[in-house]
Parts: C-alpha cells; structure tokens; sequence
C-alpha cells in the first residue's frame, strides 16, 4: 500500500486541484481515466488533478491496494514518464 501526503492548491480560476509529485498515483488516476495536468515548480514537476467526488474514491482505492493491470499499469506510468521528463526540460 502506497500513503503519501497529498495537498490541494486553488488556481486562479478558484477551482480545486488535488497535486502530487508521486507518479505511482499520477498513473493510477490516469489508468482509471483521469489526465493529469503537468507543471514545473522549483525545477520539479507535479501532477494536478481537478478535485471531484470521483477522484477521491479513486484515491481511496489506489490507497486501498486496488488491483490493476501490471502491463497496462507501467505503460501508463512509463508515457507520463516521458511527459514529466519533456515538462522539466534540461537540469
């Protein structure tokens, strides 16, 4: 089981956004149809998320050991690898 602290920031808009800069969780809600938003911060990235009732049950289940596909699972972690790497740019 995988517990992490996770917080919510308000955007301009003052629309709720759930943000981590954990990629298992990032790949899980985008396995289970959610699409993170990417944004650099200090050098690093984080996963946004709008805030919904759907999305904090998906994260009670992720937390909850929810079982998913391995292969489909790490093809998702591994393409927002990929876009995490190209949002962060050159160190």
């Amino acid at each position: 089981m995988h517990m992490e602290k996770h917080r919510e920031d308000t955007e301009d808009t003052s629309q709720k956004v759930f943000t981590t800069s954990d990629i298992w969780t990032a790949s899980y809600l985008e396995y289970r149809g959610i699409t993170p938003h990417l944004e650099k911060r200090n050098g690093r990235v984080v996963f946004q998320f709008p805030s919904s009732d759907t999305l904090y049950s998906l994260l009670n289940a992720f937390n909850s050991g929810d079982a998913v596909p391995l292969a489909e699972y790490i093809d998702v972690y591994k393409t927002l690898k990929v876009k995490m790497y190209e949002t962060r740019g050159p160190r």
